[in-house]
């Protein structure tokens, strides 16, 4: 477990990389017998309590857009049940809190609570290109600000099972292109390596979930701000 002082160092490195419109990567934010037991209740948790997830307001989910299994932490029964059956996912909660605090801290302008899910995406499952603060937060009186992925895949992951995230970047040097309204994009593939938390702005940032080749469990969080009107 990271105690406040790492939290601290982790806000800096993330709060230069937002600065900055790209994504911090943090490798072993959790490691050894923490993410063991992480992974282990995570799954679990996902078994008794996981549901299709969906995308925006409809009802129905859309498979070709987002295929994967979810379970809302901070939901008000789960939440009280982490306590006595999962610890070590209310642990997860108490380091995350601890980040958004530091993050704050150091100025960006975030709300004392937060979004937190776990996600399950079994072989084949995907998402496809999206920015966190989209359609699906339209006319709430807060927006996402600061998105967060946890990894909780196998030590063992590799290339070939996939998974990766894709991260779009512009290419503003490509010969004033972006002066012009033409942006030339750039992506980022990044691996989802045990342990390792990702930070970057909820809106800024579009991303995907390339097709994985085996189970990909992953915890992911945003922090809130107000929405301005």
């Amino acid at each position: 477990c990271m105690h406040r002082s790492g939290q601290a160092a982790v806000a800096q490195r993330a709060m230069s990389a937002l600065r900055c419109g790209t994504v911090h990567i943090e490798p072993n934010w959790l490691a050894g017998e923490s993410l063991a037991n992480v992974r282990g209740a995570a799954a679990q948790l996902l078994l008794e309590r996981g549901t299709a997830g969906h995308v925006g307001r409809h009802a129905r989910l859309d498979t070709t857009a987002r295929r994967c299994l979810t379970a809302d932490l901070l939901e008000d029964e789960t939440l009280a049940a982490l306590g006595g059956k999962h610890p070590s996912l209310l642990d997860v909660l108490r380091q995350l809190d601890e980040l958004r605090s530091e993050m704050a801290r150091r100025g960006r302008s975030l709300l004392p609570h937060a979004e937190v899910q776990l996600l399950r995406y079994d072989p084949g499952g995907h998402y496809e290109r999206h920015i966190d603060a989209g359609a699906g937060m339209a006319g709430k009186p807060v927006c996402r600000s600061v998105s967060l992925l946890l990894y909780l895949t196998p030590e063992d992951w590799s290339d070939r099972d996939g998974g990766k995230l894709r991260v779009f970047l512009p290419n503003e040097d490509d010969n004033g292109l972006a002066a012009s309204g033409h942006v030339h994009e750039e992506h980022l593939d990044i691996r989802p390596a045990a342990g390792t938390l990702l930070v970057f702005d909820s809106a800024t940032v579009p991303h995907a979930v390339l097709p994985t080749a085996r189970e990909r469990i992953v915890c992911v969080a945003w922090f809130l701000s107000k929405r301005i009107t």
